[in-house]
């Protein structure tokens, strides 16, 4: 009878045990002001006070059996055995309990460190490569720009829409002059085409236009791809043109630039080093003066080509 009120006893403390879990779980969901530290402080303090009393159980049931432990001693015999064995069962399965219920918090608190150290070299993993993914991105869209910024460099060449109107009206305010246009690399098809649509201006706003194509380049004026250029005592007349023109095929997103000063307007072209292509009005006789304002094409470049060479040398006169 004795041995059944100690395991009742002990089934009554793992009732009291799993309920006193269940008001913990109810009191973290009622009263979430408590920290995490403040809980687990709490439950080491149970744990600790679960130990001790198991301890006491084991104690209490050793003293309570060390009287038939002394009778067997002395008179060893299957009646005090039998009132012994009991005890010791007891006792040990207490022991036994607390020494492996304290092994298995041991491991798993040792499970959990290791679930913790993984969960945070998975974080430190997952965050490396969300980090390896935002610079393959970067890389992808930098990658991309740069595919549509050169698309874009190379895209053909056009005049249109109100920088088309605006530039003959202004041509058309020095209807009569005289232009050379000389196109470079005029073997790639939109150079050449781009070469025409600059002399159609020029046309249309009644210009004397001639369209040179050179056979070397040799007498290259270093720039940009499309070159203003104005001959030698010819600066202070043709700078505002000269501007004007730049600023408004700027607004086109055309590379331009603008050389004063670049070449002498005495002699005429070689007929050896350029080829007339189109004259209007055209000329059939006397020589063919170099005018005073140039425009230079050649083809789209991604970096500034490496020409050396500054001022066209014309033949002179003879005499």
């Amino acid at each position: 009878m004795r041995l059944l009120r100690i395991l009742s006893r002990r089934l009554s403390r793992s009732r009291t045990s799993a309920d006193s879990s269940n008001t913990l779980v109810r009191d973290a969901a009622v009263a979430p002001a408590k920290s995490d530290h403040d809980i687990s402080s709490r439950a080491e303090r149970l744990e600790f006070l679960e130990l001790v009393c198991g301890w006491i159980v084991v104690i209490g049931v050793a003293v309570e059996y060390i009287p038939q432990f002394i009778a067997w001693a002395h008179r060893p015999s299957w009646h005090t055995f039998k009132d012994l064995i009991g005890g010791v069962l007891i006792a040990l399965g207490v022991a036994g309990e607390i020494i492996f219920a304290d092994w298995a918090k041991r491991n798993r608190e040792i499970l959990s460190v290791r679930k913790d150290k993984e969960i945070a070299s998975l974080q430190l993993l997952a965050e490396h490569e969300r980090s390896a993914r935002a610079k393959v991105e970067l890389e992808v869209a930098k990658s991309n720009l740069a595919r549509v910024q050169l698309e874009l460099r190379l895209r053909a060449r056009t005049i249109a829409g109100p920088e088309h109107r605006e530039l003959i009206k202004l041509l058309s305010a020095h209807a009569g002059k005289l232009v050379d246009i000389v196109v470079f690399d005029h073997h790639i098809p939109e150079t050449e085409q781009f070469g025409i649509q600059v002399i159609s201006l020029f046309l249309a706003a009644k210009w004397k236009c001639r369209l040179w194509k050179p056979n070397a380049s040799t007498y290259r004026i270093p720039g940009p791809s499309l070159l203003i250029l104005t001959g030698v005592g010819h600066v202070n007349d043709l700078k505002g043109v000269a501007n004007a023109l730049a600023n408004t095929l700027e607004k086109a997103e055309l590379d331009c630039g603008i050389g004063l000063g670049k070449f002498g307007c005495e002699g005429e072209f070689k007929r050896t080093d350029f080829h007339l292509e189109l004259e209007e009005p055209p000329q059939f006789m006397g020589m063919r003066i170099i005018a005073p304002l140039r425009i230079q094409i050649g083809a789209k470049q991604i970096v500034p080509p490496p020409f050396t060479t500054i001022t066209v040398q014309p033949r002179q006169p003879s005499k």
